[in-house]
């Protein structure tokens, strides 16, 4: 049974705990249209920290109580879903002044955030074994399989899954002659995204550029971003496993979680193995990133098209120029500096992430006591109403003895 006062409120907190802190950082931070892209960057790149990690934390946060409280799967994912259309609807409101401040590019294709979305959380397989935690074996482990199994279609075929929702295509032919020849395999694909980037796909070899890269981009630019790219693709074995040994590791951990909840021994051990992996990640990842640059900047056509070209996708879609010492790549700043182009700005600040925790515990206490008081009531409920069955049925089992014993005094007496 669903509350709907309390499944109000925890669309009306998702919205709030989405777009309050948000707000905040852009206002208290200065964000507008007169300031310098770098500037901007840096409170963009914060918000950007909090849209993305605010709806786990939110439903990280609901689930801990209804894993002890709501014994039933399908009321879990109708508030679940409640707190992905509050966490929606925060995004979308703090888009406006995002986009009253800044020139962002229009949408290549209809409804693409909403695509890319659904993208990024159908292929989140971790929080499947979670959703089911404290249900029947048989559900933890239907709802184990397919976190494995979505997780592995992201990692093994994400250009397949950009293609079936309609945001892959063939580059345009102008692109594709100016590139020249590619290694032999070498698939190269645009993305039918106005965000300005490009990635590498090892597993599929695939060079994926967007749209909004493309259409930013010289050709002489387009063609250094992607000989960076096709040194990713030259990395061997082990770092493309290493790349993705965090997100199984963590697959792991939930499905660990969900079928061994008092693994007291196994938990700190996966914890402690997701760390180490995230750390080895990062490094290695840094390495490459710098090689990669390299290679990019010896097959430039004219010095220094790759820096203008890093230059020009960083300050489309607001990147910041600067980034802490976990990052995966190195900051902007570095890399144009060690192209030989002097940056025509200062060493921006790196972006705050205390903004990004303060709001994710904020979050968490916010769900934690909703959730206390809306499926409390629903567990104390549920137990006052099977203490009151099993008094009934021992009212009816007493009498139903009291009968017999009269029954057989009255033979006897006869």
């Amino acid at each position: 049974m669903v509350e709907w006062w309390s499944l109000g409120g925890v669309l009306v907190a998702s919205t709030a705990m989405t777009y309050g802190p948000s707000h905040l950082v852009l206002k208290f931070g200065g964000y507008s249209a007169g300031q310098h892209w770098s500037h901007n960057a840096r409170l963009v790149a914060t918000v950007s920290g909090i849209v993305q990690g605010q709806p786990y934390a939110l439903a990280l946060a609901l689930l801990l109580p209804m894993s002890r409280l709501v014994h039933s799967l399908w009321p879990r994912l109708v508030y679940l879903a409640a707190v992905l259309l509050g966490w929606y609807a925060g995004v979308r409101l703090i888009a406006k002044p995002l986009r009253r401040e800044h020139d962002y590019p229009k949408p290549v294709v209809p409804l693409e955030a909403e695509r890319a979305m659904l993208l990024r959380f159908g292929t989140s397989g971790a929080m499947l074994p979670l959703i089911t935690v404290g249900l029947d074996l048989d559900i933890r482990l239907l709802a184990s399989t397919l976190g494995l199994v979505v997780t592995s279609c992201a990692l093994l075929f994400w250009a397949a899954l950009l293609r079936s929702l309609g945001l892959l295509g063939p580059l345009p032919p102008e692109v594709s002659r100016c590139l020249g020849s590619l290694p032999p395999g070498v698939r190269l694909a645009a993305v039918r995204s106005s965000e300005a980037n490009a990635v590498a796909l090892p597993i599929e070899r695939m060079v994926l550029i967007t749209t909004g890269a493309l259409q930013r981009l010289e050709p002489q630019q387009t063609q250094a971003v992607v000989a960076h790219e096709l040194s990713h693709l030259r990395e061997g074995f082990s770092s493309v496993l290493l790349r993705a040994l965090p997100r199984c590791i963590g697959v792991a951990l939930a499905v660990l979680i969900a079928l061994i909840p008092r693994s007291e021994l196994l938990l700190p051990i996966t914890i402690g193995a997701y760390i180490i992996s995230l750390v080895l990640a990062q490094r290695r990842s840094i390495r490459k990133e710098r090689r990669a640059d390299r290679s990019a900047q010896l097959e430039e056509e004219r010095k220094g098209d790759y820096a203008r070209a890093l230059l020009a996708l960083h300050e489309a879609c607001l990147m910041p120029a600067t980034l802490p010492k976990q990052a995966s790549h190195p900051s902007l700043y570095d890399r144009l500096k060690a192209a030989g182009m002097k940056p025509g700005f200062p060493r921006p600040a790196v972006p705050s992430n205390e903004p990004v925790y303060w709001s994710f515990a904020v979050s968490a206490v916010v769900m934690l006591t909703l959730g206390h008081f809306a499926f409390s009531e629903r567990g104390t409920g549920a137990v006052e109403q099977t203490e009151r069955a099993a008094q009934h049925r021992f009212a009816a089992d007493e009498a139903s003895l009291r009968s017999g014993l009269a029954t057989e005094t009255w033979y006897v007496s006869f």
